[in-house]
């Protein structure tokens, strides 16, 4: 039977061992003590599960921990729950514990819950199966074209490299083991402001370059546009616009280069 299969059918069969989800103390002990220390890989995996479903909206850094430290276990099924769990409970602090796993287990099913928990936490993270790729990138430069301060325009790559890491960051390089990046993207944008009758229209063309480790070759390169129009002729107005064209540019170069490089 294949090994995915095996994991729905222990996921289904297991249902009656600790009873249906619930939030009291005593079950929350049990199942601290149970992931931790049970001989047992399926208790351990179903006691993952449990906590994954235990009051998932509450914040509960007990149960966080447990399952992080549940992602170094020995079995497979074991970490490939706690995966599960941790993106099921929304547990931005298991990010990091599940990008190294992403980098370094080369089990499938442990690759799969862990791509798909890190898409739970990052929504704007292209599809989960870029995981198994093992290609690696990280963001070089982020250019502007002149056109407003200096000031404006720090603050405005300063933005737009926060987005830029956020859509990389289930791509970036492991810190531990320590891994070299396979490719650099880079982002140039162009801005342009055009006074109207009807406002101000500002426009916006992003370009997207992914080269290849160490040698920098170009491998891949996008574009996207995106514009909008300001009434008001104001200096806060213009910036808040140009920031609002630029990231939503930006975001899909960036979408469409990763994609176009993780499906090779």
């Amino acid at each position: 039977m294949p090994r995915v299969w095996i994991l729905v059918a222990f996921v289904i069969s297991a249902t009656s061992a600790y009873g249906s989800p619930a939030g009291s103390e005593p079950i929350r002990a049990r199942l601290l003590e149970a992931i931790a220390q049970d001989p047992s890989i399926k208790l351990r995996a179903l006691a993952a599960k449990r906590l994954g479903e235990l009051s998932p909206e509450r914040p509960d850094r007990v149960v966080e921990d447990a399952l992080i430290e549940a992602l170094n276990d020995h079995s497979p099924l074991v970490r490939a729950m706690a995966a599960r769990a941790l993106g099921e409970r929304s547990a931005q602090r298991g990010r990091p514990a599940l990008m190294n796993l992403a980098a370094r287990d080369s089990d499938e099913v442990v690759q799969d819950e862990v791509s798909r928990a890190i898409a739970r936490l990052v929504p704007s993270a292209p599809a989960p199966v870029q995981l198994e790729r093992r290609r690696t990138v990280e963001l070089g430069q982020v250019e502007l074209s002149e056109g407003t301060t200096a000031e404006e325009a720090q603050a405005l790559q300063a933005s737009l490299r926060d987005l830029v890491e956020t859509q990389l960051e289930p791509h970036l390089p492991a810190l531990f083991p320590r891994e070299d990046p396979g490719y650099r993207l880079n982002v140039r944008v162009r801005r342009d402001r055009i006074a109207g009758d009807r406002g101000v229209e500002i426009r916006c063309e992003v370009s997207v370059l992914v080269v290849e480790l160490p040698n920098a070759h170009l491998r891949h390169a996008a574009q996207a546009r995106a514009s909008g129009t300001s009434r008001g002729r104001g200096p806060r107005h213009l910036t808040d616009l140009e920031t609002k064209v630029a990231k939503e540019a930006t975001h899909v170069a960036v979408r469409e280069a990763l994609a176009s490089l993780m499906a090779r």
